[in-house]
């Protein structure tokens, strides 16, 4: 990743430099590693994990900005909020029924999901098509490492795989500067 001076918090420029040096060092040492070896497995993933976290970091950056500026208005969100106070019935599920205060809140940047960030750069035109694409792609790479993330786990990745992904981060860092 070549240079990322245009960001204007010194704390985000020294965590995404950071993490991208862990994840160079990450790929010098893979490369020393037989193909197929589980430790290789292991640095892969991890390199995966690191870059997309680089990639949402930096689209969070971006979309903070165009926030700020009045580009964006995040929509507002409503809350149920229970106020304690129950109603004698039950659900067809057979849950209480349960009173609540119906509170508005303004949608918060931070915590919206990657897919979210990244429809929200999408819906703006912050971020080309063909990009929005790969970044969709690069997401669903990092998921597919968690049980959670997704039905199928991956299990191994390959240099292509990372390449893929050190390319994407490059063209993000070009896209939102």
């Amino acid at each position: 990743m070549k240079t990322i001076d245009f960001i204007d918090s010194n704390l985000l420029k020294e965590n995404i430099k950071s993490i991208r040096d862990d994840a160079l060092g990450l790929a010098t040492l893979s490369a020393t590693l037989p193909e197929g070896d589980a430790i290789k497995d292991c640095i892969r993933k991890t390199i995966i994990i690191y870059t997309t976290s680089i990639i949402e970091a930096l689209l969070l950056w971006k979309l903070n900005k165009e926030i700020d500026a009045g580009n964006i208005a995040l929509r507002n969100e409503w809350k149920l909020k229970d106020i304690g106070a129950s109603i004698p019935l039950t659900s067809k599920d057979g849950n209480d029924i349960v009173i609540a205060e119906k509170i508005k809140e303004v949608r918060k940047i931070e915590k919206i999901n990657f897919k979210g960030r990244i429809d929200l750069c999408e819906r703006h035109k912050i971020i080309k098509e063909e990009l929005i694409e790969k970044l969709h792609e690069a997401r669903n790479m990092r998921n597919k490492l968690h049980i959670d993330g997704s039905e199928k786990v991956r299990k191994a990745y390959s240099q292509k795989d990372v390449g893929f992904i050190l390319a994407v981060q490059e063209e993000t860092r070009k896209a939102v500067r």
